[in-house]
C-alpha cells in the first residue's frame, strides 16, 4: 500500500510537467519492465491459455483507466482525485457478490459503507 501511495503521488507530480498520456505510457512501460525482470529473476514462466483473454481485456481496461486518471491528475489536486478513484472498490465487491457468488457478511457491508464515507470526507 505504501508503494501505491508513493506511485500515485509521484504520478501527480509528473502530470505537472508532461501530458497525462505520456505519464500513462511511461508508467505502464516501466511497470512492464519491472514485472518482466521479476519474472526472469524468479524463474517464473509466461503462459498463454484460452483464459488469457481475461487478462488482455483487463489490460485494455487498465490502460483506459490510467489515461483518464492521469487526465484527472492534470486538472485537480491528488488529495481529491485519489479518494474519488478509490470508489473503484465497489465494482469488484459487487462483481464478487453477484457473479462469483462470494459471501456478503455484515462486516463487509459496514466496511463498504465506511469506505464510502471516508472517500466522501477526504474528497471535500
Amino acid at each position: 500500500m505504501i508503494l501505491f501511495g508513493l506511485e500515485l503521488s509521484i504520478s501527480k507530480v509528473a502530470t505537472n510537467y508532461i501530458s497525462p498520456e505520456n505519464v500513462a505510457l511511461w508508467r505502464t512501460l516501466t511497470a512492464t519492465v519491472t514485472i518482466g525482470i521479476y519474472m526472469l529473476t524468479s524463474r517464473r514462466s509466461v503462459t498463454i491459455s484460452k483464459f488469457s483473454c481475461y487478462a488482455f481485456i483487463a489490460g485494455v481496461l487498465l490502460g483506459m483507466a490510467f489515461i483518464f486518471m492521469f487526465k484527472a491528475y492534470s486538472v485537480g489536486p491528488v488529495s481529491v482525485i485519489v479518494p474519488i478513484i478509490s470508489l473503484n472498490l465497489i465494482i469488484p465487491v459487487t462483481f464478487g457478490t453477484l457473479v462469483l457468488h462470494e459471501q456478503v457478511t455484515p462486516s463487509k457491508v459496514i466496511g463498504i459503507i465506511l469506505a464510502c464515507i471516508a472517500i466522501f470526507l477526504l474528497s471535500r
